[in-house]
């Protein structure tokens, strides 16, 4: 199969149930069968065995999950191959450093959310897709060497399982009602294409917000950040390993120049929502 620009090929053998989950995750992509004549190696080759999916590559390393056997779900193997299909992204965009950020359309461009797991990314853009402003990513957004703009990837937000109980019922509501491929530990969001952004769409970088969730009851605010704080996040949240460390800290440097740099701090995420769109978008 053929995915989008990308140069290399993927093969699915005998497993079209993992083509068709990942399919579905998918939002502005042209994925195509292409004839196995005189194309080179796939660069990940998937089959089936004893109900297990299998993995095999020889540029990609396997998800750590998929040792020694393979997993039998459809919706775990659609997640395993989704963090490997970023990585095989920055191995064929070698102009581009990826940042593990959510990112969403906020006024007149972005606002990026660098952050590790478990930090509230994919709940926070859910409840600004809520109240109108369309999602770039929950995971990982690549970014031109030497430019501004974030590049949406076109992959449905995941959400962890089950959901934060401080959510609105809105919220709640929203989730059951667009849930597509999910296990009972996470699930995939259907969103609209005003409500995420196909591939290949591009807009600039306005202001990067660190997320600081506590567990304690805290009214949702924006602080100013550090620079030294700002930076070394996102130099922590870089996928871009085949890039120097000084390219890397230059690129991240010029980022912060041209972007608001502020700290997030909130417990619930209606708040911090209208907070975001407060001070970026206008208002909800």
């Amino acid at each position: 199969m053929h995915f989008g620009p990308y140069a290399s090929l993927v093969e699915f053998d005998d497993c079209d149930d993992l083509l068709e989950g990942f399919k579905s995750i998918l939002r502005g992509w042209h994925v195509r069968e292409v004839s196995e004549q005189g194309t080179p190696p796939p660069i990940i080759r998937f089959s089936k065995r004893d109900g297990r999916f299998q993995w095999q590559s020889e540029r990609l390393p396997p998800p750590d999950d998929w040792s020694p056997r393979g997993p039998r779900k459809v919706m775990d193997g659609v997640a395993d191959f989704h963090y490997r299909f970023l990585d095989w992204h920055a191995l064929e965009f070698t102009n581009q450093f990826c940042l593990h950020c959510a990112a969403v359309r906020v006024g007149g461009g972005l606002v990026i959310f660098p952050s590790g797991k478990k930090a509230g990314k994919s709940t926070l853009v859910t409840e600004l897709a809520l109240r109108g402003y369309q999602i770039f990513c929950d995971d990982v957004l690549p970014i031109e060497l030497g430019g501004n703009d974030g590049l949406a990837m076109g992959i449905l937000p995941r959400l962890r399982l089950p959901l934060p109980e401080n959510i609105s019922p809105d919220h709640s509501r929203f989730v059951d009602r667009r849930m597509g491929l999910a296990d009972r530990y996470a699930a995939y969001i259907n969103f609209r294409p005003s409500e995420l952004a196909a591939f290949g769409t591009t807009a600039p970088i306005r202001a990067i917000v660190l997320l600081r969730r506590s567990d304690a009851p805290v009214s949702a605010r924006l602080l100013p950040a550090g620079r030294a704080e700002t930076l070394a996040r996102m130099i922590d949240q870089n996928f871009a390993t085949h890039l120097s460390p000084t390219l890397i800290f230059d690129e991240m440097s010029a980022l912060m120049d041209r972007a608001e740099l502020r700290t997030l701090e909130f417990s619930d995420v209606g708040q911090a929502a209208q907070c975001i769109a407060e001070t970026y978008g206008g208002g909800a």
